[in-house]
């Protein structure tokens, strides 16, 4: 069953400026669609003010505004509460995967159960639910960019 926010992860190593533009991109896009729009980010602790004022740059270069406080992004101290965090999260309909970090971006893929998802980038298409819900244990839609 899918009860999971569409979850958008950065770790310390990816590349902060251009994957949050892709953020707000699939944000503005798609928040009709709450399947695969970003819900909620999570961010290491020495990153969030730069993502917060990464986001409000690009929201604001794509709608002439500064974003509403409507995207909470949280900040994640290490991969142990990073880990917490998704814990809560029950099952994603979407995880989207900011980092350069093989190992990191194998261990989320690996470890969280999730609907669709992206590494470096994030879906504008929705996935089809109908088929994808049932199979969402057994495999998982994952676009590599």
């Amino acid at each position: 069953m899918i009860t999971g926010r569409a979850v958008a992860v950065f770790d310390a190593t990816a590349e902060l400026d251009k994957n949050t533009e892709k953020v707000v991109k699939a944000w503005k896009l798609r928040a009709d669609l709450t399947e695969i729009a970003p819900e909620l980010v999570l961010v290491p602790a020495c990153l969030r003010d730069s993502f917060v004022k990464n986001f409000n740059k690009w929201h604001r270069r794509k709608n002439g505004m500064e974003a509403p406080e409507k995207l909470p992004v949280i900040a994640y101290n290490d991969d142990e509460e990073l880990k917490r965090l998704l814990g809560r999260e029950k099952n994603p309909a979407a995880l989207y995967i900011f980092s350069k970090d093989a190992i990191m971006k194998e261990r989320l893929i690996s470890d969280i159960p999730f609907l669709t998802g992206c590494i470096n980038g994030t879906s504008l298409r929705p996935p089809d639910l109908r088929i994808m819900k049932a199979n969402l244990l057994k495999e998982k839609t994952l676009t590599m960019k």
